[in-house]
């Protein structure tokens, strides 16, 4: 199994870190997400509203997957109302039981989509901010895989800088 980093876990004692693994498993077991070195929802929230900055820069940037751009999409930027009616968009296209943040920037919409989880619909739903190449996707898709054998499993991003699998759906869609 592949190591994803440590994450902290709001719900386990509050101070256990996870595999990627452990992680989605725990994050199910919770219905809840994951934020490394936050150690409340509220310092979560602290952390996403933060008015100094801009949601496209141009500037040099090395993506979360090692690719070098020229301009930068940080989600940082976005307040939880913006989350809010991403999730109001997403929830009108796809029934879903459980909503899986890929960990960072996928957390707050994954918390913003927890309301409309319907209980009795088969499908998982996974969510990043940004897509480049889906490595991050692909991997809590793979350990997803392994435990939710009776769900099929659909991947929402915000904005993807290029062509994704069948599986992902991108709001915002840069030409290729």
């Amino acid at each position: 199994m592949v190591i994803f980093g440590s994450l902290h876990c709001w719900f386990c004692n509050g101070r256990y870190e996870h595999t990627m693994h452990d992680a989605i498993a725990c994050a199910v077991s919770h219905n809840w997400l994951y934020h490394p070195g936050v150690d409340t929802k509220q310092e979560f929230h602290k952390t996403i509203e933060n008015p100094r900055v801009r949601l496209f820069q141009r500037r040099d940037f090395i993506t979360h997957s090692g690719l070098p751009s020229d301009f930068k999409i940080d989600c940082d930027a976005l307040s939880i109302e913006d989350w809010e009616t991403l999730a109001f968009l997403v929830r009108k296209k796809f029934t879903f039981s459980h909503v899986i943040g890929v960990p960072t920037g996928g957390i707050p919409f994954a918390e913003a989509l927890e309301p409309f989880c319907v209980p009795d619909s088969p499908n998982l739903l996974l969510v990043d901010d940004v897509f480049t190449t889906g490595a991050s996707l692909e991997q809590v898709r793979t350990a997803c895989l392994c435990d939710w054998t009776d769900r099929k499993i659909l991947g929402v991003v915000v904005f993807a800088r290029n062509p994704t699998p069948e599986w992902i759906y991108p709001i915002f869609q840069m030409w290729g």
